[in-house]
């Protein structure tokens, strides 16, 4: 009896010890994975970018991150300023430009540096239920970018094109949280969608003032991205 007591403290100790070796390897493997495929799309961005559009997508991208942290926890989906920085970078950085921005924030969480919202980071966040709102955003950037270079940037413009895109990111975001969470379609939308309009319209009226008024105090050479 003692030795079958003896022989399944050892088997719970060798399953403990392989569940931590195995999970250490996949840490390893994931780290080493994101570390080259942040490499990888990192040097793809920055082959296509002029010198001085690589550092404005590298700053812009830290600006996301910084405005990610400033966080109002509502429901499913945290309320953050990280959607008008977002809308404000495809404003003032035109479709290519901004996009590339948003797309070396989006690299920085997922090999884990906490520029998401909240301090978060990871592939569970980019694919877990807020995840949608996060890939929505690069659809925001290309549909606000795209629509300012055929306008002729009147106030009203610039915020109600920021205003959709916000729109469209936010009913991407809600879809996928109907997935994600296992929700229906009425509850998804309840908790992602629904409550941020009025947010939202406050934000894109916030990036239309600013980004009028950057555009006259700022050198010409600055909006030839746009």
């Amino acid at each position: 009896m003692v030795c079958f007591f003896i022989l399944i403290l050892s088997a719970k100790k060798i399953r403990f010890f392989v569940n931590q070796l195995f999970t250490f390897r996949l840490t390893q493997w994931y780290n080493s994975l994101t570390k080259h495929l942040f490499y990888l799309l990192g040097g793809i961005i920055f082959m296509r970018l002029s010198l001085r559009e690589q550092l404005m997508a590298a700053m812009f991208a830290g600006l996301i991150a910084v405005a990610a942290q400033i966080v109002i926890p509502l429901g499913f989906v945290p309320l953050s300023l990280q959607t008008m920085m977002i809308g404000l970078t495809a404003t003032l950085l035109g479709r290519k430009v901004g996009t590339w921005a948003l797309t070396i924030y989006l690299l920085l969480g997922l090999i884990g540096l906490p520029v998401f919202a909240g301090a978060s980071s990871g592939l569970g966040v980019l694919f877990g239920p807020t995840g949608g709102f996060l890939i929505g955003f690069i659809f925001t950037s290309l549909f606000i970018g795209t629509l300012l270079s055929h306008s002729s940037w009147a106030y009203y413009q610039v915020i109600l094109i920021n205003f959709f895109g916000f729109l469209l990111s936010l009913i991407i975001g809600a879809i996928w949280l109907k997935f994600a969470a296992d929700l229906t379609f009425t509850q998804a939308f309840a908790s992602g969608f629904s409550p941020f309009i009025l947010p939202e319209a406050i934000k894109a009226g916030l990036v239309g003032t600013l980004a009028i008024a950057l555009k006259k105090r700022l050198p010409k050479e600055f909006f030839t991205y746009i």
